[in-house]
Formats: C-alpha cells, sequence, structure tokens
C-alpha cells in the first residue's frame, strides 16, 4: 500500500474471508471531516451499522451469509490524531473477526 491516509466515510473494506468487499459506515455526529466526508475512529465498528457484511463467509462448509463479529476496536489507529478524543483510522489499521477474518481497509474512501 502507499502512502498511509485518513480513513473516511465509504471506505472500502475487504475480509481475508469474505467473498466480496465491503464499505465502512461512520456516524454524522462525530463532526471531524476530510474533504466533506465524516472520520473514522476505532470504535467504529459494530456490525451491521459500521462495518458491512462481506458476501459469504468462507469459513464455513457450506459458505454461510457473512456477518462481521469484531473481537475488540480496530487496531493501529492513528497514535496522535484523534476525533472526539477516540483514535482515527488509517489505512493501515486493521479489524479481527471471531470467525478468523483479518479485516483491512483497502481504500481510505477520500
Amino acid at each position: 500500500m502507499g502512502k498511509e491516509e485518513y480513513v473516511v466515510m465509504g471506505a472500502r473494506l475487504e475480509c481475508a474471508l469474505g467473498a466480496t468487499p465491503s464499505v465502512l459506515m461512520v456516524p454524522v455526529t462525530k463532526g471531524f471531516t476530510i474533504k466533506n466526508k465524516i472520520v473514522a475512529t476505532q470504535v467504529d465498528m459494530v456490525p451491521l451499522m459500521n462495518v458491512m457484511p462481506f458476501g459469504v463467509c468462507k469459513i464455513s462448509s457450506p459458505p454461510l451469509p457473512c456477518i462481521p463479529t469484531p473481537v475488540g476496536p480496530w487496531m493501529k489507529p492513528h497514535s496522535k490524531v484523534t476525533a472526539c478524543n477516540i483514535p482515527v483510522l488509517t489505512t493501515s489499521s486493521c479489524l479481527m473477526c471471531a470467525r478468523g477474518g483479518k479485516i483491512s481497509i483497502k481504500s481510505s474512501g477520500q
């Protein structure tokens, strides 16, 4: 990946065990924007609210519909930049799913 960027609403996500890409949704209540898009933070990890499904999950046999199940907040947020005192995400951030997949940010959404 090239230069690290801040992640905003609409960023493209991929799960190592998912069949299709997904997008990151960010609540408009945060108010911190880049190019008129809301910036994502470490706690934007709620399934079906922030993290949308990735098609089917390849871990199950037969493959079942994906329901993202984060095991904690996003890892590797920015160490110094915050929005509402919560670290913001960068394109280096990742999220682990309880089913074993690693969710990564493939494009910042900017």
